[in-house]
């Protein structure tokens, strides 16, 4: 009897270290307290416990193969290529910021032999949404109620596919298509809660509670 509790207590013990791993594949750390993910894959934003958003490189990112191959012959052996994003944040509160797509054969001189972070801000953004939007206060239109993202374009030059294209080639304004075409000085701009982020929604409203409970605690002593 003695014999098969302990082999019981080993089992549990077993399946208890197993159920806080991490549970993003091919993840060997600890999960978080309160999370079923490590401190890298759960969400960055204050009161998330989800894992973070992972996705594809997109491929058109790897160039065209016959001219990237004549490109790597002149420069020397290419660099890896990593494969996926690894965001900061939750797909709910990512930013939904992308690369806009470039025809250039060397646009994988943008990421290659970059690490996950690099990648993350190149193809992406590593910063969470705002609560009223899609995208972080620099990737969202200017104009305070719009939900759409700011245009981003690549210069003419890297568009020629004669050069590796840089990220200072590419040209990012404060408004949407839309509002860019809007002349005079009607665009309203983010203030206040226009400019809140998911995570400060979420401490604002901690704040309250406690405020609120408080007050009562308070009132209930009188």
């Amino acid at each position: 009897m003695k014999k098969v509790s302990i082999a019981a207590m080993a089992a549990l013990m077993s399946a208890a270290a197993c159920a806080a791993m991490c549970k993003m594949p091919t993840c060997k750390e600890s999960a978080m307290e309160k999370s079923q993910f490590c401190e890298r894959h759960t969400c960055a934003t204050a009161g998330c416990n989800m894992g973070v958003k992972i996705g594809g490189v997109p491929g058109w990112v790897a160039g065209n193969q016959k001219k990237r191959n004549s490109f790597a012959f002149q420069m020397g052996p290419e660099q890896e290529l990593p494969t996926k994003i690894v965001w900061r944040h939750c797909p709910k509160h990512a930013c939904g910021r992308l690369l806009p797509k470039i025809e250039n054969s060397q646009v994988r001189s943008l990421i290659a032999g970059k690490d996950q972070d690099e990648v993350l801000r190149v193809l992406a953004c590593d910063h969470e949404r705002l609560f009223k939007g899609k995208f972080c206060l620099r990737h969202s239109c200017g104009v305070a109620n719009c939900a759409s993202a700011v245009f981003e374009e690549w210069s003419k030059e890297a568009r020629k596919n004669t050069a590796a294209p840089s990220m200072t080639d590419l040209k990012s304004n404060e408004f949407c298509p839309r509002h860019l075409a809007i002349k005079g000085d009607n665009k309203h701009p983010r203030e206040g809660l226009y400019k809140e982020t998911c995570s400060e929604y979420y401490e604002r409203k901690q704040a309250e509670k406690q405020a609120l409970k408080e007050k009562e605690a308070a009132a209930a002593k009188k």
